[in-house]
């Protein structure tokens, strides 16, 4: 990857959620919405748990947080059923949280596992895992797409 897109993919995924700025906050939660800020909130800290002690570039950071939010949370969210607070998590208020933290786990497992001992894992390595462990992850069981 060159250097200029790696540093790239750094800021945009700093830039998503997190800023110590409480103006970038209201920002977010204005325009994500309270719900949604919270769940890429979970999402984005699942990833820094699960990346911290990993060679994980930042476009596979920046490719997990954008598809999680955008292919997984805003669905639900605009589904209307989920538009009702209580509903928005299904049931159990902690089966979405749970389901999204275990699959990001699972995948960054998988490529730490499969990826060579020097090798920094890609966003292309997270694809490939995504694909290879469809049936096994939780977050598919909201049938958002298959």
């Amino acid at each position: 990857m060159r250097e200029e897109f790696y540093q790239t993919y750094d800021l945009l995924y700093a830039d998503y959620v997190y800023n110590n700025d409480i103006r970038d906050r209201r920002y977010y939660q204005r325009n994500f919405g309270l719900y949604e800020y919270d769940l890429v909130r979970i999402i984005r800290r699942a990833i820094d748990y699960q990346s911290n002690d990993r060679r994980v570039r930042p476009d596979a950071k920046y490719f997990l947080l954008v598809n999680f939010h955008n292919m997984i949370v805003r669905p639900l969210l605009e589904y209307r059923p989920f538009r009702n607070p209580e509903r928005i998590y299904g049931d159990d208020p902690l089966e979405l949280q749970v389901a999204i933290e275990n699959d990001i786990k699972t995948i960054i497992d998988r490529t730490n596992e499969e990826a060579d001992k020097d090798e920094e894992i890609s966003g292309h390595a997270m694809m490939k895992a995504i694909d290879t462990l469809w049936p096994q992850l939780r977050t598919t069981k909201f049938e958002i797409w298959g």
